[in-house]
C-alpha cells in the first residue's frame, strides 16, 4: 500500500503537467477563433487555468445585437412557446438538474433578455460559462429573432415585428467593421512587436486609419454632388450611399466594437513566436503601405 502511494506521490505533479500542458494547446487552438462554443467548453474542462479571464472577456465581449421589443402582441404566445423550446434545449445536458428551466409568463414582453443561472446562484453572480441566455432580436427589416447565446437562434413568423429596444441604436456598416477590423490588427501587431524590442509603427497605423476615413468621407461627398446634380445615381451607387452615410459618424467617434477588439488582438496573441517575429520590422512596414495604397480603389467616382 506504501508503495502505491508513493508512486502516486511521484506521478502527482507529472500527471498536472500533462494537464496544463494540455489545456495550454487547447487554448492555443481555440484562441485563434471565434467560436464561442469552444470558448465555453474550455472554462468547463480547464476551470484552473491561467486563461480563464480571457476567455470569460471574449464571451462578455459577443453579444447579440441589437436587442428588440415586440411591436406586435400578436406573436406572444408564440415567442413564449420558443423560448421554453429552446431553454429545454439548452439545458438538457448533465447539468441540466442544476437549473430551473422556466421561462416566466410574458418575460419578452417587458425585457428582450432571459438570464438563468444554476439554482441559487444570482445571475449577477454565476460566472459566465454557468449562465444560459435568451436574447430577443431584430434585424434591419424589422424581423423578430431569439437567439441562445452562443448556440443558435430561431426566427419568429413573418407577423412578429420586432424594433431595437435602445430608441438610439443604429445599425451598423459593413465598413465600420471592416475599417476597424484592420486599423485594429494592424495596432495589436504593432503592440506585439514593440514588446520584441522593435520600432512602433503607431504613427503609420493612424495614418492608415485616418486616410480610410477620408476616402470614405470623400467619396460619399461625391456621390453626394452627383446626386444632387442628376442625373440619379444608380440603384448600386444610391445604397453605397446609404451606406456610407450611415458609416462616416461611427467611423468619426472611433467607437471599436468590443468583440472586435477582442478578435483582433486574439488572432495576434495566438500566432507563433517564429511567426511574429517574421511580421515585425520591415515586413509590417511593407504591410501598412500595401494597406494603404490599397485604399487608392476607394476613389470618388467620375463626374
Amino acid at each position: 500500500m506504501r508503495r502505491i502511494s508513493f508512486l502516486l506521490l511521484c506521478l502527482a505533479p507529472a500527471l498536472a503537467s500533462a494537464q496544463m500542458w494540455n489545456a495550454e494547446s487547447r487554448w492555443d487552438f481555440v484562441s485563434g477563433g471565434d467560436d464561442m462554443g469552444a470558448y465555453l467548453a474550455y472554462l468547463r474542462e480547464y476551470p484552473d487555468s491561467p486563461h480563464v479571464a480571457e476567455a470569460r472577456r471574449r464571451l462578455e465581449a459577443f453579444r447579440n445585437e441589437p436587442q428588440a421589443r415586440l411591436l406586435t402582441q400578436a406573436c406572444a404566445t408564440t415567442l413564449q412557446s420558443r423560448a421554453e423550446e429552446m431553454l429545454a434545449s439548452a439545458l438538457s445536458g448533465p447539468d441540466a438538474s442544476r437549473y430551473e428551466a422556466v421561462v416566466p409568463p410574458g418575460h419578452f414582453l417587458a425585457s428582450p433578455t432571459l438570464v438563468v443561472a444554476p439554482r441559487g446562484v444570482a445571475a449577477d453572480q454565476a460566472p459566465i460559462e454557468q449562465k444560459v441566455f435568451l436574447t430577443l432580436m431584430t434585424n434591419r427589416d424589422g424581423r423578430c429573432l431569439l437567439m441562445q447565446r452562443w448556440s443558435h437562434g430561431s426566427g419568429l413568423p413573418d407577423d412578429c415585428r420586432c424594433e431595437p429596444a435602445d430608441p438610439d441604436y443604429r445599425f451598423p456598416s459593413p465598413q465600420v467593421n471592416a475599417v476597424f477590423a484592420d486599423y485594429l490588427r494592424f495596432q495589436a501587431i504593432d503592440q506585439a512587436c514593440v514588446a520584441r524590442g522593435a520600432a512602433s509603427e503607431g504613427g503609420a497605423v493612424e495614418a492608415f486609419l485616418a486616410e480610410s476615413i477620408s476616402r470614405r468621407e470623400a467619396r460619399a461627398a461625391s456621390l453626394r454632388a452627383r446626386s444632387a446634380a442628376g442625373p440619379a445615381l444608380s440603384d448600386d451607387e444610391q445604397a453605397e450611399l446609404e451606406d456610407l452615410e450611415r458609416a462616416i459618424p461611427d467611423l468619426a467617434r472611433r467607437d471599436f466594437p468590443l468583440l472586435l477588439q477582442v478578435r483582433q488582438a486574439g488572432a495576434v496573441a495566438a500566432m507563433t513566436p517564429d511567426q511574429l517575429q517574421g511580421l515585425c520590422g520591415a515586413r509590417f512596414t511593407g504591410l501598412l503601405a500595401e494597406a494603404r495604397s490599397g485604399l487608392d480603389a476607394i476613389a470618388p467616382p467620375p463626374p
